[in-house]
């Protein structure tokens, strides 16, 4: 049985638009007004990442024995790979991982009966489906999480550089919290408001933010408290009845070098702490100890969290919001 456009839209979560053309199904985590944040950038980098599929996942129980998908992948980062994960009853029992550019194919097996099904799509580049199929006769039917998440942030929050999609730290948070997460992360992205003015969409039950490490990178200091303070601004003026969770930068090998902001990494932490300090609802997460301080948990040895390294993170993670509620 074809999975036909309306299912397709029915089963898909993470997407604030989806699309059926030229023979493809392709699923947008931000939609035309907020991409056209990037558009005068003149920097085809950051539009790729804007229409990558980060966070996107379809969700639905089924009693098929399989499911089968054709697609094609476009560039949706700096990273040439990508993955695919799929789960049966919160286990993962499927992975495809390939190059990016290239048209892929998945025939997956299911245990016989009902199951739970969740099929993460990559953060790494845009997924455009050509057939998914599953057994004819079989039901399919979505499921939906409790909870609505947005997630604002960089290239961490995004997923760089993880493996498996599934296993970024926003998702397995996400999954701990049953929340669907609506991944607005833009990978070099600095703290700033443009993003922020193009979303006009209804409040969610969460929001988090984790920005700051570019910005100890890159910025002069008057520039990042400028960019800061006008962000949280803006974000709980939309979102005044949203708890809004702040999480400062994970710790990165170069933290002790000198950057032109003046000031280190941990003060980049203090600085945000105390712009938050005066909304009620913006809760502040040290993020500096989430990950492991050891480069065995950096895909890069840096600064991107591997795997093993996000799965850290969305323990330690979890552990402080629950404390937090």
């Amino acid at each position: 049985m074809l999975l036909d456009f309306d299912i397709l839209k029915k089963i898909t979560f993470g997407a604030v638009e989806a699309d059926d053309s030229d023979g493809f199904v392709s699923f947008k985590r931000m939609n035309d007004k907020q991409i056209s944040a990037y558009c005068n950038e003149n920097d085809d980098l950051h539009l790729k990442i804007a229409h990558s599929t980060a966070s996107v996942r379809m969700s639905f129980q089924t009693d098929s024995d399989f499911i089968n998908m054709d697609f094609v992948t476009v560039s949706g980062s700096s990273r040439d790979f990508m993955g695919i994960d799929i789960y049966e009853n919160g286990i993962l029992t499927g992975h495809f991982s390939d190059d990016v550019g290239k048209e892929g194919h998945i025939t997956h097996f299911f245990t016989n009966g009902e199951k739970d099904v969740e099929l993460y799509f990559p953060w790494s580049c845009s997924l455009l489906l050509k057939r998914v199929e599953i057994q004819d006769g079989c039901k399919i039917i979505p499921i939906k999480r409790r909870y609505t998440l947005y997630a604002f942030g960089d290239s961490i929050t995004q997923g760089y550089d993880a493996q498996f999609p599934s296993l970024t730290y926003i998702n397995i948070f996400s999954r701990k919290i049953n929340a669907d997460v609506n991944n607005f992360a833009v990978a070099g992205d600095i703290y700033q408001t443009k993003l922020l003015d193009k979303t006009e969409l209804p409040a969610p039950d969460i929001i988090t933010v984790a920005s700051g490490t570019n910005d100890w990178n890159i910025l002069a200091i008057d520039y990042f408290i400028e960019n800061c303070a006008a962000f949280y601004k803006i974000i709980q003026t939309k979102y005044p009845d949203t708890p809004i969770y702040v999480i400062t930068p994970v710790w990165r090998r170069d933290t002790s070098d000198f950057r032109r902001i003046g000031i280190s990494f941990l003060d980049v932490g203090e600085r945000i702490r105390q712009i938050c300090s005066k909304y009620k609802n913006v809760k502040v997460i040290d993020g500096y100890n989430l990950v492991n301080h050891s480069s065995d948990f950096f895909a890069d040895k840096r600064l991107h969290p591997n795997d093993l390294g996000f799965m850290v993170y969305a323990d330690r993670l979890y552990e402080k919001y629950n404390a937090l509620k």
